[in-house]
């Protein structure tokens, strides 16, 4: 073989951990945003708590949040699965330890950044891109993602 023997640089047993740890909590915090999402929806359609939503427009606007506001989120399980435990992950697995070039470990990310609002921003993309697409929603998903028109998601609706 004739890489044998040969170590990457930016290759280190820290880094590694660190990815495939952020990489499980963020699937965690993008199924309970989308689970939040869904439980909303279904009590919408249903009228609990008001008059059932009518339109995509309603929907949007009671589940996905409207403006640059965010989900809603009345027992805290995004703000657990995205903020808490996803924010101690980075914390114990990435900040911590040492050997960890979080500009090497996550390629986009700027180290003078905060590393959760930078992945939790692509969540956000991807699940509004997602909901957009699912139920026929046309929240701008550039807006949604970190409250700025600024290209980071997409094209906007």
């Amino acid at each position: 073989d004739p890489n044998r023997g040969i170590q990457l640089s930016f290759y280190n047993k820290n880094t590694t951990i660190c990815q495939l740890d952020v990489t499980k909590a963020v699937q965690k915090c993008q199924d309970t945003k989308l689970k939040v999402f869904n439980s909303c929806k279904k009590g919408a359609l249903k009228g609990k708590g008001g008059a059932a939503v009518e339109s995509a427009l309603q929907l949007q606007d009671t589940c996905l949040g409207s403006g640059t506001d965010p989900m809603p989120d009345p027992k805290r399980r995004i703000a657990k699965a995205c903020e808490d435990k996803l924010g101690d992950t980075i914390t114990k697995k990435c900040v911590k330890p040492e050997g960890v070039d979080l500009a090497r470990a996550f390629p986009g990310f700027d180290p003078n950044d905060n590393l959760l609002d930078y992945i939790d921003h692509r969540v956000e993309c991807q699940v509004c891109l997602a909901l957009n697409a699912a139920d026929g929603l046309s929240r701008d998903c550039d807006l949604f993602d970190d409250g700025d028109a600024n290209f980071t998601c997409g094209l906007g609706p």
